[in-house]
């Protein structure tokens, strides 16, 4: 069990046949925080379901490399680094 395991929690199997049997999926885009990140994901994760995050080009090293550390160790997470750093709100 990694230490990640023994933090946060991450069901193997639906809670019951009806999240087994409609998927959902999951976006988000990130660039700081992971552990309020690996905090969010505790909370939806689901095995069956499918989480996308789109990491921000702003973002810095360690969140990137931290991240994909997170999706190496779950099947159905998915990171993809943007290139671009997004402009939220400007005048």
């Amino acid at each position: 069990m990694s230490n990640t395991e023994k933090i946060f929690c991450f069901p193997d199997l639906p809670l019951s046949i009806e999240e087994a049997e409609f998927p959902l999926a999951y976006g988000a885009l990130v660039h700081k925080d992971i552990t309020q990140v690996t905090y969010l994901l505790s909370s939806i994760y689901r095995s069956n379901n499918v989480y996308a995050f789109v990491v921000d080009g702003k973002a810095s090293v360690d969140f990137k490399r931290r991240i994909n550390l997170l999706s190496d160790c779950l099947p159905n997470v998915y990171v993809q680094v943007s290139v671009e750093a997004t402009i939220f709100s400007s005048f």
